[in-house]
């Protein structure tokens, strides 16, 4: 019985939902159901951000300027490798 528990126990801190703050800077490419922001489109290891297009990211513009450079923090609801999917933008990067 506490063989199972604890096994249990484990996946179930193993299996937690992800939920972070990241910070996304670069320039915007625009898709068609989200935008990318990150430095290098072309790198694998570039830092990038999925910016859902949804009610929390409709003022992704006045993150960026006139020429889609963007910089601001964003709720991360899921992470493959440097890719981080943000369903929601905080606010700016505070310095």
């Amino acid at each position: 019985m506490r063989t199972a528990l604890t096994a249990f126990c484990f996946l179930a801190l193993s299996t937690s939902a992800f939920a972070s703050e990241t910070t996304c800077t670069g320039t915007r490419y625009g898709m068609q159901d989200h935008d990318i922001v990150t430095l290098d489109i072309n790198s694998d290891s570039a830092h990038a951000c999925k910016v859902l297009y949804n009610e929390g990211t409709r003022d992704i513009a006045k993150y960026c300027n006139v020429d889609d450079y963007c910089a601001f923090r964003g709720h991360a609801v899921s992470r493959d490798g440097n890719l981080y999917v943000v369903d929601f933008i905080e606010g700016p990067i505070s310095e």
